[in-house]
């Protein structure tokens, strides 16, 4: 048997990039092009990544990845974070991990793919990776979800447009405080996002059209590849709307459950957090807990220890009363 195709880059060693504090970076930008927008009418403050690894839980589904989640109720929104920074997984944890996405119909060698066939715009080239923030309900919950791009389109029409400039943008009145500096590149433009993936053949399994509806790309691309020992040969590429995918995720009876048992568990989850004394827990499900239903363990942290971004948080939630 040959061996297995080396990798340049994988999903898991991309997290290196990530910050520290994952939401800081994100408020901030919500601040910087809106100064209006106010997160007291917000319900829920996740990555997509959380909600949808939360959902599969619902429904009985184990990708098999360790759950450790801070969770922190700031004024009336539920705000879900990663533990920390973690930059690898163990190799046991890590080939379980794949080993589980590939029966789902994941393919971690398609990172290569969207290095070879996407470029950063000029003057963002060492950016490790790029986000977007997307507001839209589920159920009675108004949820703010953070979503990595892959890649966006960029048509004719958009090069002849004059390119927006901070002078565009309702910036905040007053001084500003030291140590920040703007550089003009211009404002990243609202292209439609794509989601890149390695083979055309996933696009069609439900474990990539859950994906497509959390994080609402509006195009899929994929190549007809040929994977040898050493490389992968691209024969073609395919491009499609998500619109008739999501829909039809969407459609089925199925997944509307599993979104409104999700619902049910983010508002119990935001009604336990915020009856504790510090408005503060974590949740965790140890790895190789195969019971179902699933069990997630909520701790109550009972010694006033705050997130590393909470206290400056704040400042955007308009009417905090704690």
């Amino acid at each position: 048997m040959p061996n297995p195709t080396i990798l340049t880059r994988s999903v898991i060693s991309k997290r290196i990039f990530r910050p520290f504090t994952e939401w800081e970076p994100i408020l901030q930008a919500v601040k910087a092009i809106s100064p209006k927008f106010c997160f007291d009418s917000v319900d829920v403050l996740s990555s997509f990544s959380k909600l949808r690894l939360l959902m599969n839980l619902c429904r009985g589904i184990d990708d098999l990845r360790q759950i450790h989640f801070h969770l922190t109720v700031i004024n009336n929104t539920l705000v879900i974070s990663s533990e920390g920074r973690m930059i690898r997984h163990s190799i046991a944890e890590a080939a379980a991990i794949i080993a589980a996405r590939v029966r789902q119909g994941g393919d971690y060698r398609g990172h290569d793919f969207e290095h070879a066939f996407t470029t950063w715009p000029e003057g963002l080239e060492a950016s490790g990776n790029h986000m977007r923030v997307l507001q839209y309900n589920l159920g009675n919950l108004n949820c703010a979800v953070t979503a990595g791009i892959d890649a966006c389109f960029k048509t004719d029409a958009d090069e002849s447009d004059p390119p927006p400039s901070f002078q565009d943008i309702d910036l905040p009145e007053g001084p500003t405080s030291t140590g920040h500096i703007l550089k003009r590149y211009g404002v990243m433009k609202q292209y439609p996002s794509v989601e890149v993936k390695g083979h055309w053949k996933v696009h069609k399994t439900p474990w990539t059209a859950c994906q497509l509806w959390f994080n609402r790309a509006e195009f899929i691309a994929g190549g007809s590849i040929l994977y040898r020992e050493t490389d992968m040969i691209v024969r073609s590429i395919q491009v499609r709307k998500t619109d008739e995918l999501r829909q039809e995720w969407e459609e089925l009876e199925e997944n509307q459950h599993a979104l409104r048992q999700l619902v049910t568990l983010l508002s119990q989850l935001r009604d336990i957090v915020k009856n504790t004394e510090y408005k503060h827990c974590y949740i965790s499900r140890p790895l190789g807990d195969f019971s179902y239903p699933f069990t997630l363990d909520v701790h109550v942290v009972e010694d006033g220890t705050a997130l590393a971004f909470e206290a400056d948080a704040r400042k955007y939630w308009q009417n905090d009363n704690q």
